[in-house]
């Protein structure tokens, strides 16, 4: 994340540990997670999200529009593959919600974005549409770690 602790100095790159995932997840079980609260109007919806940055658009769980009364599109649903095959149809929302990354010591970064709802989603997925695709996203694999650098202004 791109945060700084006033707007006097400039912004930093912030890194965050990988996660142990929940689940059978073979030799590997850690992975880059993300504490994110969603916002449509006055409602929220605080959880950790996957960043995948292999996905093209965020994908989250059916529950989180019901929850936020998300106003989804239907007239532009999207056919996706899913990664263990499959398919699955998604909803965008009609218009942007808001993405607040949060770390700890430093103030929220908030940002809006069309999001992806869908029925067999369990999980929250952050891909590249209108989200990812405003940081640098680096892995740093050996330490298990990963690091966002926000290419935006507020």
């Amino acid at each position: 994340l791109y945060l700084s602790r006033s707007t006097n100095i400039s912004p930093v790159l912030v890194e965050f540990p990988f996660t142990k995932t929940e689940g059978d997840n073979g030799p590997n079980p850690y992975g880059p997670l993300i504490p994110v609260t969603f916002c449509y109007g006055k409602k929220k919806f605080p959880t950790i999200a996957l960043v995948d940055t292999g996905a093209a658009f965020s994908i989250l769980p059916m529950e989180v529009a019901h929850v936020l009364e998300v106003r989804l599109d239907d007239t532009k649903k999207i056919l996706l593959s899913a990664a263990g095959g499959g398919s699955f149809i998604a909803f965008p929302s009609y218009k942007p919600i808001k993405y607040v990354f949060e770390k700890k010591g430093y103030p929220p970064l908030a940002f809006e974005g069309i999001a992806y709802f869908a029925e067999e989603e369990e999980a929250s997925l952050l891909g590249h549409y209108q989200c990812l695709e405003r940081f640098d996203v680096t892995f740093h694999g050996p330490e298990k770690t990963f690091s966002l650098l926000p290419r935006f202004k507020k």
